[in-house]
């Protein structure tokens, strides 16, 4: 097999200037502005990752200290929803034809920690923080060009702002579990 090189090149590097930075939609103040800006995002994800980590870590510690009897119609139902969204992340894929047992077992984990959760929430009277939730949207729309949009856009759609309370109940009850942990 031949092969024939065309062209051989390296990338090149901008200049760190102010064209720059409005060529990434910082119109005023400049490079400082910009720098301020990839600052704040980095330092946000870091929170988001810290923050998920650790309720990861509180989720998989709840799994382990109690075992459920799952109801297999709701382990047939979550093995349809991770289907779903294997077809979803796979667009060109029939996600049909997997098996299945290829989403067995993360599906009876999602059931059991769902019925552990609830039962917390029930026990413990725990309910959504409203303002944990417009301080989630917030916070997720300032990485946007439009935050405003966005946080309209959560506002004005039920399903992506239930998603944003579950995501914050699930904080808070990583934070309950977190506060009384041994």
């Amino acid at each position: 097999m031949a092969v024939k090189v065309k062209t051989v090149s390296e990338p090149i590097l901008p200049e760190i200037n102010d064209e720059l930075a409005k060529s990434f939609g910082v119109e005023t103040a400049g490079v400082e502005a910009l720098k301020n800006e990839i600052r704040e995002n980095m330092a946000r994800e870091l929170e988001q990752k810290t923050k998920s980590k650790l309720k990861q870590q509180v989720m998989d510690g709840l799994l382990s200290l109690h075992k459920v009897e799952l109801p297999q119609v709701l382990v047939q139902e979550e093995i349809g929803n991770l289907r779903e969204r294997t077809m979803q992340n796979l667009a060109q894929t029939d996600a049909t034809k997997f098996p299945d047992e290829m989403f067995e077992q993360e599906a009876r984990k999602r059931v059991a920690l769902g019925l552990i959760l609830g039962e917390v929430v029930k026990r413990e009277q725990i309910q959504v923080d409203d303002q944990r939730v417009r301080e989630t949207v917030e916070s997720i729309a300032s990485s946007y060009q439009d935050p405003h949009r966005v946080i309209s856009y959560y506002h004005s759609d039920a399903r992506a702002k239930s998603q944003v309370e579950a995501m914050i109940l699930e904080e808070q009850i990583a934070d309950w579990v977190m506060e009384r942990a041994k």
